[in-house]
């Protein structure tokens, strides 16, 4: 916030599912009524907007809100602080990702079903190439992912720049382009931020930085 960051380029972001659902609603039973009892406690006077921006009119919707606030209370949020605040006062572009790859069979470290969670921590091996050092049932489609973050990463670490040769254009995280996103994972692919609205609600919410 004060500009004296290194005006170096940042490439950051987060897996889809770094926080369960389940963190955030506890041990409740799964309703409507004790989820928007969990978001009036969270967010007072401001949990009709909430609950607009972080809907459950199903079980399944109220699971993806749960988990999408557990996961921006995790890290989410602050790293798409940190994103915004170097925007705002750095000089160098960003290169922001979401991890969206459920690896497959067995579980997570918190005992959650692995397949169906992009959890905490699932990225590392995909990035370094070390897949087998698990031993999951990887599909062809986890390898070829692999390959592709270890060229975005390595060229990032060469040029400050994760785009190159044989690799789908990866765009500057910035206003003009609609904030993209590069969502890794079987079908990579780059798409303007569909969380924003809800972050700018949380940046709101959490008041100003504390300086």
């Amino acid at each position: 916030a004060a500009r004296v960051q290194a005006q170096a380029p940042p490439q950051a972001g987060w897996n889809r599912d770094e926080g369960n659902y389940r963190s955030f609603v506890g041990s409740d039973a799964e309703s409507k009524g004790n989820y928007a009892a969990k978001i009036r406690q969270k967010f007072g006077s401001l949990a009709d907007e909430a609950l607009k921006l972080f809907p459950a009119d199903s079980g399944q919707e109220m699971r993806n809100s749960a988990g999408l606030l557990a996961t921006a209370d995790f890290t989410a949020f602050g790293t798409w602080k940190w994103l915004e605040t170097h925007l705002a006062t750095g000089g160098a572009p960003e290169f922001r990702f979401e991890f969206d790859d459920a690896p497959p069979g067995g579980e997570a470290n918190d005992g959650t079903a692995v397949g169906v969670f992009a959890y905490h921590s699932a990225e590392i091996e995909f990035v370094f190439g070390t897949l087998d050092s698990k031993q999951l049932p990887w599909r062809a489609e986890d390898y070829k992912l692999s390959e592709l973050m270890q060229t975005y990463w390595t060229n990032f670490a060469k040029h400050g720049d994760p785009n190159g040769a044989g690799v789908a254009a990866w765009p500057k995280y910035e206003e003009k382009s609609g904030f993209q996103v590069m969502h890794l994972a079987a079908n990579s692919h780059a798409e303007s931020d569909k969380q924003r609205a809800q972050f700018e609600f949380l940046n709101r919410a959490k008041g100003p930085a504390k300086q």
